[in-house]
């Protein structure tokens, strides 16, 4: 026992002294194992470098089937728009056959050819297409109206000055008493009425070589300047109108076809006026009276399309309603008598007064007059200077200006309207048609 004890200790001492030899160890960095360092001088050991371990990659997944692809739909942009969508192709298939188109009017109506300007005609030729009797909705019993102005616009002249001429070349108005306070003092009456005194006794064909007869006439002619040009037109129209009282209607429709028979034969123009052949202070007159044949033509047109066609004049009624008649052809004229309205004298027992009705179709007379014989808007209204107010009762306004005056389109008093140069009358004599 003792024997063995001696056996352990000795065995002990020797592990004791085989640990005391070795090196001691340390664990540096990037290593799992401790390594050996040398008791003695130490030098530097290079390290091995650092192995990163890689990741397995997970194994790839199988392929999907690829969906197909939606259309696209419209969405916003950077740009704040909406980016459109991306067409989506068919497959090509027989088309299928056009129905008919539906049948529509047509976009316009042509005038014949005139002087109208380019935007005027184009204008005229597209209501006439959306109004008239091809346009849907077109109503008989209710047709779209149509106003056309007489002096100035679709006569070279004026019907109710063709009649004053006649009556003064003729000395043919009433020449009595009452007659002559109609004229003022103021614009030679009494010169007037000296030359009337000094040459109507005479015989009428010895008349134009009598002194006192040209004398009368230039200062009735000469009156009748400075009554339009101080009282207006609206006063001087009435002035002359209130001049035939003393006829009866019979008489006063014999002389206005005989002014018109007259006028529409004489040369267009100025004629100078004189005391004597040299006078230095002429009054210009025109005689000669002309229908405009566009004038003409639009009412012939407005009428075959199934508008109510009004005609408006500052010429006494009888003549205006007697050269209104005048336009187009015989049996078919584009107006009827009682849709022309001009300045009316009051009758008394069948005989006219000095009295005039009102309103006067001058301004906004015209508009008065209208809305008191019509009452609905307008269609068109063809028209000058004294149509402004008439022009804001339409849907379309036609403004016949002196071409000297021509302000382009509209004015700033009647913007609305197209602006249309006066139109120069024809040269040629148009005899008043048998029966008119």
């Amino acid at each position: 026992m003792k024997t063995m004890n001696l056996i352990f200790a000795a065995a002990l001492m020797m592990a004791s002294s085989v640990r005391a030899a070795e090196p001691d160890a340390a664990v540096l960095p990037g290593f799992d194992a401790p390594v050996p360092v040398s008791s003695g001088a130490q030098t530097p050991t290079a390290h091995p470098p650092a192995v990163k371990k890689r990741r397995k990659r997970p194994p790839a997944l199988p392929k999907a089937k690829a969906r197909k692809a939606k259309p696209d739909v419209p969405g916003p942009t950077a740009a704040g728009g909406y980016a459109a969508p991306h067409k989506k192709r068919h497959k090509k298939t027989s088309a299928a056959p056009a129905l008919p188109a539906k049948p529509s009017g047509p976009d316009r109506v042509p005038l014949p050819d005139g002087r109208w300007t380019s935007e005027v005609r184009s204008a005229l030729e597209r209501l006439l297409a959306s109004r008239g009797s091809d346009a849907p909705g077109f109503d008989p019993d209710n047709p779209p109206l149509a106003v056309v102005s007489l002096d100035a616009l679709a006569a070279a002249h004026s019907p109710g000055d063709a009649l004053f001429s006649l009556l003064v070349d003729s000395a043919g108005f009433r020449c009595d008493a009452p007659f002559w306070k109609l004229v003022p003092v103021s614009v030679g009456r009494e010169r007037i009425r000296a030359g009337f005194d000094a040459f109507h006794a005479a015989p009428r064909a010895v008349w134009t070589k009598d002194a006192s007869y040209l004398m009368y006439r230039k200062a009735f002619y000469k009156a009748r300047r400075e009554v339009c040009s101080l009282w207006g037109a609206q006063e001087c129209a009435r002035w002359k109108a209130s001049l035939l009282s003393g006829f009866t209607v019979e008489q006063a429709t014999t002389a206005v076809r005989a002014a018109l028979e007259r006028s529409l034969e004489m040369p267009v123009g100025m004629e100078r006026v004189g005391d004597y052949a040299e006078d230095p202070e002429p009054v210009e007159v025109q005689p000669g009276l002309r229908r405009i044949p566009e004038i003409e033509d639009l009412c012939l047109k407005l009428r075959e399309k199934g508008f109510e066609l009004w005609a408006m004049s500052l010429s006494d009624q009888n003549s205006a309603e007697a050269f209104a008649l005048t336009y187009g052809p015989p049996g078919a004229s584009c107006f009827e008598a009682e849709r022309v309205l001009g300045v009316r004298p009051v009758p008394s027992s069948g005989t006219l007064t000095a009295e005039i009705f009102s309103p006067v179709p001058h301004g906004t007379g015209q508009a008065e007059l209208f809305l008191q014989k019509i009452g609905r808007a307008a269609a068109l209204v063809v028209g000058g200077a004294e149509s402004q107010e008439l022009f804001k009762l339409s849907e379309l306004s036609v403004r016949v200006s002196p071409e000297e005056a021509l302000p382009g389109v509209g004015t700033q008093r009647d913007a609305r309207a197209l602006s249309q140069p006066a139109f120069k009358p024809v040269r040629q004599p148009q005899p008043l048609p048998t029966g008119r």
